[in-house]
Parts: C-alpha cells; sequence; structure tokens
C-alpha cells in the first residue's frame, strides 16, 4: 500500500506522545493547530516552550483559534502546559518531540548540537522537506528571495498549475497539508533560521546571493552563510531519524530524486573551490555577473525594474524546467506584468490621478534594502528606469540603524554615479556624511555631490522638492535596517509614501 506524504507524515508524528513547540510564534501556532485538528494522534500532553509568554495571552488564543473547533475539546483531552521565563529551557526534557520556531536563537539561548539531538529538536521546515521535498522549490538568499517566490508563483498561476507560496514570506506551510495534492507544486521561501537546522532540502534549491546579515542572531557570519548553504543539504539516509523509521515500512523514499536543480551564484564558490560538503548534484544552473549575455537576450526586453536581473534569470530557468509557456515572449509578457511586493523598488503611484504635480517626480521605495548590496541593486534598476520612462535619477535617500554593517563599497558606488543629491538620515545617515566627505575631498575626480544629513525622514524630504529637477527620479533605499525610528521597514516605506503623496500635493 502506497501512503501520500501526508499520510507518512502522521505515521511518523504518531510514534510520539508528548509533544513541545519551543517559540509560540507564527509557525508554533500553526503545529499546535495541526495537532489539535488531527484527533487520530493520542497525546497525552502538549508542552509550550516561549519565554515571553504570558498563561493569559495562551489561554486568550486557545478559547478564540483553538477553543471554537468542534472537532476538539482541548481541556478535556489532554494537557497543554506551559514554561516561561528565565528558566523555561530546563524543561525541554517533557517532551518526546520538540518543534523550535525560526525565532528562537539557538547560538542565543545555548542550545548545543547535543541539545537537538538530545532532546529530538526539529522543525516545521525540517518535517516538511522530508515530507514534501520532493515537489517543493526552495527559495534563500540575503536579499530578493520574497520576490524571487512571488514571481515564480505567478508564472506557476499564469501557466494553470497548482501551488502554493509558503514559509518566510507569511503562511506556514502546516496550514496547507491538507490541500496538497501529488501535483501541487510548494514555492517555499526560505529565511536562514528556517534552514538553520534542515537534515534534507527541496527538490529545487535557490541560494540568490549571500551579505553578511542577522549577526545579531548567529555566533558570526560564516554560521550565518552555511544555514543559508543548508538548502543544498542531501539526506544521508544513515542518519536520518525520520524517513528511516521501523514501524512505518511503506514510506514513500521521497529523497531519491530523479531531477534535481540547484542554482547559485558567485559567493557560493571561494577560490574557485566548490563547496564538496553538499555532494552538489549534477543538474546545476549558475548564474552571475559574467552570464553569457548572448543566452540572455530576453533580458533587454524586461521593463520591469521591480524585479532584478538574477530573480529574472531564476523565472527563466525554472519555466523552462518545467515548461510553463511555450514561447519566451509569453514569459516575457508576464514578467513585465508581475506587480512586485511593496517595498521592494515599488514606484509610488502619485501623478495617476493628479497629473499637475509640483516637479512630477518619480519616486521609488525600496524600504526593504537593509545592506549596500541592495541599495547598489536598487541604483543599478533605477538607471535603467531613466530610459524606460525618460527621466534622471538624480537623488537617492540614505540612512537608518546602524548595525556596524561595511559602508566602503556603497559610498564608492553612489559617489562614481550621476547622483547629483544624496540626501541621508537616521544614524547610518551621520557615518555616510561623514564618509562621503573624505571621500570626495581626498579624491578630486569625483564631481561634487549636494549632501545634506537630516535626523528624520519627514526632515529630509523638503529637499527633495527644492533639489531635483522636473520628471527624474528619487530613491529611497536606506542601506540600514529601521529599528531606530520604525517597528519596520514596512512602516518605514508607508511613511516615506505618504511623504512623497504630500510633497508633491498639487499647486494651488
Amino acid at each position: 500500500m502506497k501512503y501520500s506524504s501526508f499520510e507518512n507524515l502522521l505515521l511518523y508524528i504518531s510514534r510520539y506522545k508528548t509533544f513541545g513547540i519551543l517559540g509560540f510564534g507564527k509557525e508554533g501556532k500553526s503545529f499546535l493547530d495541526f495537532l489539535l485538528k488531527n484527533n487520530n494522534l493520542e497525546i497525552k500532553k502538549i508542552i509550550i516552550l516561549d519565554k515571553n509568554l504570558t498563561q493569559e495571552k495562551l489561554d486568550i488564543y486557545l478559547e478564540n483559534s483553538v477553543g471554537k473547533s468542534e472537532n476538539i475539546n482541548y481541556k478535556k483531552n489532554f494537557k497543554i502546559i506551559l514554561y516561561s521565563g528565565k528558566d523555561y529551557l530546563a524543561h525541554l526534557s517533557e517532551s518526546e518531540i520538540t518543534v523550535k520556531a525560526p525565532g528562537v536563537s539557538c547560538f542565543h539561548e545555548n542550545i548545543s548540537e547535543n541539545d537537538i539531538t538530545k532532546y529530538n529538536i526539529t522543525s516545521l521546515s525540517n518535517l516538511f522537506l522530508n515530507f514534501f521535498g520532493h515537489q517543493t522549490i526552495g527559495i534563500t538568499g540575503t536579499k530578493g528571495k520574497s520576490t524571487t517566490a512571488s514571481l515564480l508563483q505567478y508564472l506557476f498561476k499564469c501557466s494553470g498549475k497548482k501551488t502554493f507560496l509558503v514559509g518566510n514570506i507569511g503562511r506556514p506551510t502546516f496550514d496547507i497539508l491538507e490541500e496538497i495534492t501529488e501535483d501541487t507544486i510548494i514555492i517555499h521561501e526560505f529565511s536562514s533560521h528556517q534552514l538553520e537546522k534542515i537534515t534534507v532540502g527541496p527538490r529545487i534549491a535557490v541560494l540568490l546571493n549571500m551579505f553578511p546579515e542577522h549577526l545579531d542572531y548567529y555566533e558570526n557570519k560564516e554560521k550565518y552563510f552555511n544555514a543559508k548553504k543548508n538548502i543544498f543539504k542531501i539526506e544521508d539516509s544513515k542518519k536520518s531519524n525520520i524517513s528511516n523509521i521501523d514501524n512505518i515500512n511503506n514510506i514513500n523514499n521521497i529523497i531519491d530524486y530523479n531531477t534535481y536543480i540547484s542554482i547559485e551564484n558567485f559567493d557560493f564558490i571561494k577560490n574557485n573551490e566548490k563547496v564538496e560538503h553538499y555532494n552538489m548534484r549534477k543538474n546545476k544552473y549558475f548564474f552571475n555577473k559574467d552570464t553569457d549575455n548572448v543566452s540572455e537576450k530576453y533580458l533587454e526586453k524586461i521593463q520591469n525594474i521591480s524585479v532584478h536581473k538574477d530573480t529574472i534569470r531564476v523565472g527563466k530557468i525554472i519555466s523552462d524546467i518545467y515548461n510553463l509557456f511555450e514561447t519566451e515572449e509569453l514569459f516575457i509578457s508576464h514578467v513585465n506584468n508581475f506587480i512586485s511586493l511593496p517595498h521592494r523598488l515599488e514606484i509610488v503611484d502619485i501623478h495617476k490621478n493628479n497629473k499637475n504635480t509640483q516637479n512630477n517626480i518619480l519616486y521609488i521605495n525600496d524600504s526593504i534594502s537593509t545592506i549596500p548590496e541592495s541599495t547598489i541593486e536598487g541604483m543599478i534598476a533605477a538607471e535603467n528606469l531613466e530610459k524606460i520612462k525618460n527621466k534622471k535619477f538624480e537623488t537617492i535617500i540614505l540612512g537608518g540603524f546602524d548595525r556596524g554593517v561595511y559602508l566602503e563599497k556603497l559610498v564608492d558606488f553612489v559617489l562614481q554615479s550621476d547622483i547629483k543629491n544624496i540626501f541621508l538620515i537616521a544614524q547610518t545617515g551621520k557615518i555616510l556624511e561623514k564618509k562621503f566627505r573624505e571621500h570626495m575631498k581626498n579624491r578630486k575626480s569625483i564631481n561634487n555631490k549636494n549632501i545634506i544629513y537630516k535626523e528624520r525622514l519627514e526632515d529630509i524630504m523638503p529637499f527633495v522638492i527644492e533639489n531635483s529637477s522636473k520628471n527624474s527620479i528619487c530613491l529611497f533605499s536606506p542601506s540600514a535596517s529601521s529599528f531606530d525610528q520604525y517597528k519596520n521597514f514596512e512602516e518605514r516605506g508607508n511613511h516615506f509614501k505618504l511623504l512623497a503623496k504630500t510633497i508633491e500635493k498639487k499647486i494651488d
């Protein structure tokens, strides 16, 4: 008898009677809901371990989200116990298996590799990949993964194929388990946190890029890079504690793929030395800045600046793998019509119903850019937009929370560009102001730039109108995180859009 992937997952979970949930965020709640919905599981106890969760908040969640379910009365069937506070991890031993949330840092919580094995700590990502990895396209990278995952889902939908977009982009994998059929393609955006302890990667693995990031979560940048590279992992059947289960004789051999595609860029290979540790499959696609332009003529026909070239390349490769479109022209047309996510090279549409604005400046909201490399890509996109919109790229706004990120490459790139106005805000803006002025003083070949610093975004925006030409382009690409003045990059981006719309108001 052949079992479905979902049935095999249930068979695996049914081995256990006591469960731990380490970190009660979006994924922790999803796993709890999964346990409570499947009444055939013989659960004795569920332990929730969360340093900051209160019993009151847990009770509210159980009453509102679980208590209304007609399928289960959680208060009578088994115990749900909360452990919080500074010693919450002392209770890991009370569970047979524990699902860890991505937000819980093993480094900061002193959870060792020995603890992972001893307490059988896993994650939703690891469980999902072990049972549904054969129909999963995994996307990771420091920047661009959300746009790439969204573009892929859009392309699959345009071709009429059934697909789900899950993972770091918003929807937990365990929310869709019962909706997955054999012909479903799952597009999974993976954060480094979700990849950190996985034992097997997806069928198609995409690594867009790697730059130092999230260094507040990892011991060092090498640990962060290694977490990203885990997306290429191949299961070692001798070490697996999931696929080789004694009491599940009919489990599918889901890891032995006939076709496996790895997509890497130059950041994955250092000094021409391939990372053999990951036993890369023979079917690989490489893309980088040296890609043969002859085979990529389609890129010249893409006029959607909200999608970086590497993202388009990934879309083209995977479209060809799955034969999504009969012609290259169809692919180009769909990419040009793709509407990207907010705050990612998002053109602020303030002239649609009001063409009589002050300077008719085109504003680009790239608030998602929190590292210099992403801002540089945004500048390249804005330069491409010059030709499409016949507008001059004159102004850039930089700055945010200072995390000690290396800024020299960004400073050089901006100073060598044709940008006239460099407007700076917040902590990083102050650091950049000093660096820009020092570089300009020491290098006379650099044309003078108009450099202005203000603490807040609302204080710098009036200078855009005062110093920008009519029909020019202003790019907001902070190259720094938002946590000094905003809750997140979304709040920062929305503030920028509001300010742009206000300052470009109709002349009375």
